[in-house]
């Protein structure tokens, strides 16, 4: 993982630990400015000190180098960072042990690692935060814009007393030295390494520019690498862990999302209704609503659902598809607690899910028991197919508009059809029809004769005039495919066939009226090959289509009239014009 640095590394071998030692010692000079110095130049002082067996490195003061001198602010360098030469020492820098390789990210994508030495008060943490700017490769912490603060994109620094950010922190420091490596980006973070790091410490103005100290204390880390993992209480989709689309609460663990104020609160109830959490606490809980009755730290606590509290409980609500419930409080052995937060006795030979009964949420049906949502005439049915009714036993029954005999809606024996809605034993292809003639079938609950061009060996031909059609009974023959061949969509629906003829240079137009279905029209030269000979199509995603192909060629055409979906019992009707 560590290879990509090593060029990077070698290039830097030269770079001495700056910014930290023994001021009061060291070769120098008055020669030079700080905007002429180069790296090669602070080497040469650097070994002509080492010769003299001085130390190498220093704070460095304005930037100044040369040969030879007493010089309290050192050997050459950058300025106030001072790199200096090959081999030198750094006796006063404390050298940094992570405690944990491992951190949980935060916002703006800081990996916060504690540090095992204790820089400052013992009973404050310290930390070293590693920023990678979501951007994978090598970068040079000492190169713009990396080699400030303020600006910085990849940066790693060190938050002495950490009290919760860089202005609530005892001392910052800030590298004067050290590459990062960002091999992957993708969460959770894995295959950052940091080499040759040598932090000062540093001021931090209103703006947030670092301003190294002179003579300040300086740090170092040799080769680590580091990763991010999720905290280990984290029940929630991986996911939604600081992706910067809202704060997930209620999923065990602290969402860092959630330390941006603008970030929208989820899980803690709809915003809109008084049961609505008010906040994400630091424990990941929600903030209860002004309306809630109970302990307040039962709210949305992500251990219990809280029932009779005056609103609904999140943790009632917000269950993960693979979540168990959480345990009912407040609640009697026989009761269940409905998504109003309110108590119900559920009757015996219940069978549905028992948060379903009386919870205005849809008239259950087919549930063992008469779900008392079925009083309620605004309530859907449920359970039952295509709108049935549900009876006094909490069956289901033929709704409303259902014209034949109550006793042959659902009956098991066979498909009544044409008696105004469609009878649910129909969605079974081996019963017998009944009520339809010779001939025909049902078709979503109608009786009526298939389309006699539902495939190319029976297409109709076509000329220029209105001719009307319906795909009642056709199947999905021919489908341009994902991409749609010119229509843009696969057609999935029941299509029919027409065919005609046109001459080089004749234009064919053809306008498809389908009321409510989402119709589509394309033209293929061979029916055994449709989709990859297809010529032309339209699916502007609405019933009325217009189709347009000028022909360079004489050709033999298939006109094949299609849907996005299948809605068998809609007619349609073409407008066909040739010129000239």
């Amino acid at each position: 993982m560590f290879g990509r640095t090593e060029r990077a590394l070698g290039a830097m071998a030269a770079i001495a630990i700056a910014g930290c030692g023994d001021d009061t010692s060291g070769s120098g000079g008055a020669g030079g400015d700080a905007a002429s110095s180069s790296s090669v130049a602070s080497t040469s002082s650097v070994s002509s000190s080492t010769t003299t067996g001085a130390a190498t490195t220093s704070t460095g003061g304005a930037g100044q180098g040369g040969e030879g001198g007493e010089a309290a602010q050192g050997t050459g360098g950058q300025g106030g960072i001072g790199q200096g030469g090959e081999g030198g020492e750094a006796p006063g820098c404390i050298a940094l042990t992570l405690e944990a390789t491992e951190g949980s990210p935060g916002v703006g994508f800081d990996l916060s690692l504690a540090i095992e030495q204790e820089l400052g008060d013992p009973a404050v943490a310290d930390h070293l935060v590693v920023r990678h700017g979501n951007a994978e490769g090598t970068f040079d912490l000492t190169a713009a814009p990396n080699d400030d603060l303020a600006t910085c994109e990849q940066c790693v620094f060190v938050l002495e007393d950490d009290g919760g950010g860089l202005g609530a922190s005892a001392r910052v420091f800030f590298p004067s030295a050290g590459i990062i490596d960002v091999v992957e980006t993708a969460f959770p973070l894995a295959g950052i390494t940091i080499a040759g790091l040598v932090l000062v410490e540093v001021t931090i103005d209103e703006g947030g520019a670092s301003t190294p100290v002179p003579g300040g204390a300086c740090l170092t880390l040799g080769e680590a690498e580091v990763a991010a993992v999720f905290p280990e209480a984290w029940y929630c989709p991986d996911e939604w862990y600081l992706d910067v689309a809202g704060c997930d609460c209620n999923c065990g663990a602290f969402d860092p999302d959630c330390d941006d104020l603008e970030q929208e609160i989820l899980r803690c109830g709809d915003p809109h209704l008084p049961g609505a959490g008010l906040a994400c606490e630091p424990d990941a809980t929600c903030e209860a609503p002004p309306e809630w009755t109970c302990d307040e730290s039962a709210f949305g606590s992500s251990q219990t659902c809280d029932c009779g509290c005056g609103v609904p409980d999140v943790d009632c609500l917000l269950l993960l598809p693979d979540q168990d419930p959480w345990p009912t409080e407040g609640c009697e052995a026989d009761e269940v607690c409905t998504p109003a937060g309110t108590c119900v006795a559920v009757p015996p030979g219940w069978t549905c899910p028992p948060q379903f009964f009386d919870a205005s949420d849809g008239c259950d049906c087919n549930c063992g028991a008469y779900d008392l949502d079925c009083d309620d005439p605004e309530q859907p049915v449920l359970g039952c197919s295509l709108s049935g009714s549900c009876t006094p036993e909490g069956t289901c029954g033929p709704p409303g508009a259902w014209t034949c005999g109550a006793a042959a809606w659902g009956d098991g024996t066979s498909c009544d059809c044409d008696c105004g809605v469609p009878d649910v034993d129909c969605d079974d292809p081996d019963l017998p029809v009944v009520g339809c003639a010779d001939g025909e079938a049902c078709f979503v609950g109608l009786c009526g004769s298939p389309a006699a061009n539902d495939v190319c060996a029976t297409a109709i031909p076509l000329g220029p005039g209105t001719t009307g059609g319906s795909w009642l009974g056709a199947s999905n023959d021919y489908d341009p495919g994902l991409n749609g061949c010119a229509t843009g969509f696969p057609e999935i629906g029941g299509d029919v066939v027409y065919s005609i003829s046109l001459l080089a240079g004749q234009t064919l137009t053809v306008a498809l009226d389908a009321t409510l279905a989402d119709g589509a029209l394309w033209l293929t030269t061979d029916c055994a090959n449709a989709a990859a000979a297809c010529v032309a199509g339209v699916d502007a995603a609405a019933a009325d289509e217009t189709l347009v192909y000028a022909a360079v060629a004489d050709v033999d055409l298939f006109l094949i009239v299609d849907q996005y979906a299948n809605t068998d019992q809609e007619p349609f009707q073409l407008t066909v014009t040739v010129t000239p």
